[in-house]
């Protein structure tokens, strides 16, 4: 696995393309406190067993943006994948088209990340995609299912794309307020303000399962 922290005015760049992460209860990729990171080229992976498979938090992802193929997580208490004030980004998970006829990417080719569990409001356990003052967010060709909290929580999200996607299975187990567990999910703050705004799409994707 990939940890870096507390780098406050350093920059990190990952080139080449072809980044392999495999860990078990590890977090695959992890930037935090400060510093600027990208990671760059084409075929980088991420496969956790149970544990988170990435988590920029405070760091600035550079103009470069993180670019994974696929990043993979299993059932664990942690969130599969979190942004939380990583700047401008952007962050980019490519999927990637198999010997169909087609051109765009498979299903689950983008990873697979199910079953997180966590306590109500959680900003760190029991979500698919934990987004919070995160921006220029791309997934495609992913399968997010069967997560305690949502498969996907959004809050002060500036653009934000879902694509040839799968969010199901069951998600959530409480809809009371403030919590409103479900699916999909982007809900501001009284101090934001708003939960997504921007160039926003969603295209060809199954959302089902909300609480």
């Amino acid at each position: 696995a990939v940890s870096l922290a507390t780098n406050t005015g350093g920059t990190i760049n990952f080139t080449g393309g072809t980044l392999d992460i495999d860990t078990t209860s590890g977090t695959g990729f992890s930037a935090t406190g400060g510093g600027t990171v990208s990671v760059q080229g084409t075929g980088n992976t991420i496969d956790a067993t149970s544990g988170a498979g990435l988590n920029i938090n405070g760091t600035t992802i550079g103009a470069g943006g993180v670019t994974f193929q696929r990043i993979s997580s299993g059932a664990g208490a942690n969130n599969g994948i979190s942004l939380v004030s990583s700047g401008a980004g952007p962050f980019t998970i490519t999927g990637l088209d198999g010997a169909d006829a087609g051109t765009d990417p498979d299903l689950g080719s983008g990873g697979i990340i199910n079953g997180k569990t966590g306590a109500d409001g959680s900003a760190t356990a029991g979500t698919g995609v934990f987004l919070s003052n995160a921006n220029n967010v791309a997934l495609n060709g992913m399968s997010i299912n069967n997560h305690q909290n949502y498969g996907i929580r959004g809050n002060e999200v500036d653009g934000f794309r879902l694509t040839f996607s799968l969010v199901g299975g069951v998600n959530g187990t409480n809809v009371s307020s403030p919590f409103s567990d479900g699916s999909v999910s982007f809900i501001g703050t009284s101090t934001t303000g708003y939960g997504l705004r921007g160039a926003a799409a969603f295209l060809d994707n199954e959302i089902t399962g909300g609480k």
